[in-house]
């Protein structure tokens, strides 16, 4: 697989809609961490969800409410290791059938190739703000 992370991003999210859930805990790192404040991990006293495990359970949070997900990126680019990604997400309320989408800006963090941080964020200022954060993190150059 290619350490390019703009590549491994894109494929994440045909792993994604493809349902292949292996695919996409093999992405990240084992002590991964998701930030999304607007859907914040219940178990957790930070809200994050920590860890490949956590990992799962985020993205099966999402499926369990939603039929026909599809994740479609308008927009990616990087800091070096650190990938923006405007998404669009489209899905079907499960309960209700009533069609969703959802725009946001995932915030890649990557080392050696595996996903090590994922923050969701509403806006592109946040996202572009938490880039330069986590690039700056890492050592590298911001935008």
């Amino acid at each position: 697989m290619s350490k390019d992370p703009i590549e491994i991003v894109r494929a994440g999210y045909e792993a994604i809609n493809n349902l292949d859930y292996e695919a996409i805990l093999d992405f990240a790192d084992p002590e991964v961490v998701v930030i999304d404040r607007s859907r914040p991990d219940p178990s957790s006293p930070d809200g994050a969800w920590h860890g490949r495990e956590g990992w799962g359970r985020f993205l099966l949070d999402w499926a369990d409410s939603f039929d026909e997900t599809r994740y479609e990126a308008a927009e990616v680019f990087s800091i070096g290791n650190v990938v923006v990604s405007e998404v669009l997400v489209r899905g079907r309320g499960r309960a209700s059938g009533i069609p969703v989408e959802n725009k946001r800006f995932h915030v890649f963090t990557f080392r050696e190739g595996k996903g090590i941080r994922l923050e969701v964020c509403a806006e592109r200022g946040e996202a572009v703000s938490a880039a330069q954060a986590a690039a700056v993190e890492l050592g590298e150059r911001g935008l």
